[in-house]
């Protein structure tokens, strides 16, 4: 099984790890950054992951039509596979019904009535 390709996941694993670094660089140099450079890089921190949300969020409907068009799939799938199934029944309701007009030619030949009236059930009920 294959994976769905979904790139806002990727692009926001990229990002959030960015808004990571960025988070890990502010704490670090704490002591050294101004106030405004302090906010700065926390208003962009934050900024980033709400775009990781949206992109997230965003996946989850690209992962939904996926899904749907899977189904649309599936579904036709299933049902040329239930038409196949038709299709073998009937196969194997003419071999029955050939088979039993078989049996019910070779008891004609024979002349034998019970042979002919068993042979001729055999044939009806093959035929049902």
């Amino acid at each position: 099984m294959t994976l769905p390709i979904v790139p806002e996941f990727d692009i926001a694993d990229h990002i959030a790890a960015f808004a990571n670094a960025l988070f890990h660089y502010r704490v670090k140099n704490d002591k050294t950054l101004t106030n405004q450079e302090w906010d700065n890089l926390r208003q962009m921190e934050h900024d980033l992951l709400l775009a990781v949300i949206d992109l997230r969020a965003q996946g989850v409907g690209t992962l939904a039509k996926q899904a749907e068009d899977a189904k649309g799939e599936l579904t036709a799938a299933i049902q040329k596979m239930n038409s196949f199934t038709k299709r073998i029944k009937s196969i194997q309701k003419a071999l029955k019904v050939a088979s039993s007009a078989i049996g019910l030619a070779g008891a004609l030949l024979s002349g034998n009535v019970q042979g002919i009236v068993a042979a001729a059930g055999k044939v009806k009920e093959a035929a049902a």
